[in-house]
This record gives structure tokens, sequence and C-alpha cells, in this order.
């Protein structure tokens, strides 16, 4: 049975678990760390901490840390746009619902000029909301030509 892999940032083999603490401190201290850092927070000598750094890498592995915590927030903000997007698309589709409900019960009749064009800037803001939403299907180039040809010829 073969050994689960190790990542760069978890303890390696035959790192002293004393060593391991301080690379931890010294990963943590972000993207502006230096041995030297690390050194003064843990009292200890820049000579001793440098040979650790060097002998285990610590700089290869803090760099993949920081990779691998960049990967970890884009992918939380892609899923926070599609969440985003999938509620104005609700949003969206609730406004325009409620929109064709009210059209519907509408005399006509009773209308006058400054109530069509509340009407018509209501349905053209509804279907900004609708044709911004990324869940739409992308165009292809033949939805985009069959969509511009003329009349006639669809």
């Amino acid at each position: 049975m073969s050994e689960p892999e190790v990542l760069p940032w978890d303890r390696q083999r035959r790192e002293p678990e004393k060593a391991y603490g301080y690379f931890l401190l010294y990963r943590d201290l972000g993207r502006t760390r230096t041995v030297a850092k690390a050194a003064t927070e843990v009292n200890k000598s820049r000579d001793y901490l440098h040979k650790l750094a060097s002998t285990l890498r610590w700089v290869q592995r803090a760099r993949t840390w920081d990779r691998e915590e960049d990967r970890l927030y884009t992918e939380g903000l892609a899923e926070h746009r599609r969440d985003m997007a999938r509620r104005h698309a609700r949003i969206a589709s609730a406004l325009q619902a409620k929109l064709v409900t009210r059209l519907q019960n509408l005399d006509p009749s009773k209308l006058g000029p400054g109530d069509i064009a509340r009407w018509l800037e209501c349905r053209r803001a509804s279907s900004a909301w609708r044709w911004a939403c990324p869940t739409r299907p992308p165009r292809t180039p033949a939805r985009t030509a069959a969509r511009s040809a003329p009349r006639s010829t669809r």
C-alpha cells in the first residue's frame, strides 16, 4: 500500500516537528516573509533558520502554498459570481412575472403617455437584467447570423 502524498506545505518526511513549526511561522508571515523576520519571531539566530530554510526548501514550499491559496480564493470568487448571477436571474424573472401580470390586468384606455413610458422603462430594465445574466447560452456564429438576417430569408 503506497503512502499518501505529502503536500509541500505539510510536514515533510524526516522534518523535525520543531523545524516544521518554524516553517509554519515563516509561511504564515505572508508574501513579504523573510527568514530574518521568522528568526526574530522565534528568537533564533538567522544563520540557524537560514540553514533550516535552505535544507527544507522553505521558499519553494511557501510559494507553492501561496499559489494554492490564490487558486482556492479564485475558485471561491467564481462560485460567488455564479451564485450572484443565479440570484439576479431569479430577481429578473420575478420582476418580469409581476410586469406580465400587471400588463394583463391593465386597461389600455386608461393609460396616458407618461404611464406608457414608465411601463416601457420597466420592461427595458427587466430585459437588461435578463440579458446580462451569464447563465444565458453563448451566441454561436449561426445564431448571430440568423438573428441579423433579413426577416424574409428566415
